[in-house]
Formats: structure tokens, sequence, C-alpha cells
């Protein structure tokens, strides 16, 4: 009875300071939801003194935590290649990073070390990652396997409707600044030697006689593939 008198435990001290830090984390995209946090903390501190830090402890460290997510953020490069304006087709060299397979047969392939060759125009490097979207692919691309092939690229871009989801945000947090999209046999593009492992194995074992409910229960469960 005494311990429900008492009422709930408070904060510990360093409790309270990773609370700021977090919230700074979050002040990067949510300024009114951080800004509101910040506020009760520094009520709960200037209120109920005894074991807490000092306001200024709480402010310092949600400017921490602001600062950390600032520096992490990648930057979006300042301008965008007149080629990538006009829609053309280039030749582009890079490295598949990561890929993620998504539901209805369509693969995500992240590039990095992309280098962009307009027609009749020199060969330029694009900062960041390149997203390529692979639907119903002919060949399933490996981290660390180079690719060339032609590609019409865009940049990422949202639609920046007040309160809802900033897709641009997300793959700036990715470091994904463009995009592109294949279809099929569609894709004009070239594969290197692929290095392999167990989990390309045991797909290919999964999918080697059919690609019934059965398989991609399994290939979602073992592999965590969503592709079927």
């Amino acid at each position: 009875l005494a311990a429900l008198r008492s009422g709930p435990a408070p904060l510990l001290g360093w409790q309270i300071l990773l609370c700021g830090v977090i919230l700074g984390i979050l002040g990067l995209q949510h300024h009114s939801a951080a800004a509101a946090g910040l506020l009760v903390l520094l009520l709960l501190v200037l209120f109920h003194r005894q074991g807490r830090p000092h306001a200024g402890a709480v402010l310092l460290a949600f400017c921490l935590g602001l600062a950390w997510a600032g520096c992490r953020l990648p930057d979006i490069p300042p301008q965008i290649p007149q080629w990538m304006l006009e829609r053309e087709k280039v030749l582009v060299r890079a490295t598949v990073d990561q890929v993620i397979s998504r539901p209805g047969e369509i693969v995500r392939i992240y590039l990095s070390e992309v280098r962009c060759t307009p027609d009749g125009g020199r060969e330029e490097r694009l900062p960041g990652r390149l997203l390529w979207t692979w639907e119903r692919p002919q060949v399933w691309p490996e981290p660390g396997q180079r690719v060339q092939g032609v590609f019409r690229i865009r940049p990422v871009r949202g639609f920046r409707n007040p309160g809802t989801w900033e897709s641009e945000f997300h793959w700036q947090r990715q470091e994904v600044f463009y995009r592109t999209f294949t279809f099929g046999g569609k894709a004009e593009v070239e594969l290197g030697p692929a290095q392999g492992g167990i989990r390309s194995l045991l797909r290919e074992r999964l999918t080697a006689n059919g690609t019934g409910q059965g398989v991609a229960i399994l290939a979602a469960v073992l592999l965590g593939e969503r592709y079927f």
C-alpha cells in the first residue's frame, strides 16, 4: 500500500537527458512535436528539482541530438544534371549495394558508385545511391555485383503534402537521391559475375520446382523475401 501511495518511480537524471537527445533527433523533421516534448521535460526538471538534471543540461542534450542528426543526414545534391531534366537515357556503370524484394514480383536494387555517361557527353559520378526498381526481373542481382546498362534516371521527389509521409526525406536518410524503373526483359542491362552465397543458393533451391504459395511462405519465413 505504501508503494502504491508513493506513485510511480520518477525518471532518473540520465533518462531525462536521454529523452532530450531523442527529442533533438526527432526535431530534425518533427519540429512541433519535438518542441512540445522538450517543454514537458523542462517543466519536469523545473518543478521537481530533487534528483533531476539542470534545465540547461536538458537543453544541451536536445542540441546535441539535433546536431548529431544533422551531421548524419546526407546532403541533397545542389543541382540536377541537365540530361536528367531532359529525361535522356544514359549509360550507367555502378555496383549493387543492396537488394530488397517487394510483393508483386518487384526487386529494389540500391546502386552505389554510380557513373553516368550521356549520349555524346562525358562520364560523371552521381552523389549518393541510385534506387533501381525492377519489376519481374529476368535475373536476380546480388550485392557486390557490377552493373552496366542504359537507364532513364529521375530525381527523387515527394508530394510535400503537410502532415503526410515525406518520401523524399525517407530516401534522403538512406542516401538515395535518384531512381529508375525497368520492367521484365526490357531492361538494357549487363551484370558482372555474382559472388553468390548461402542466401542466393537457398533462394534458387526453393524456386527450382515452382513458385507456389508454399514456396512463397518458405521464402518469406526463411529468407525474408517478399517477392512471391
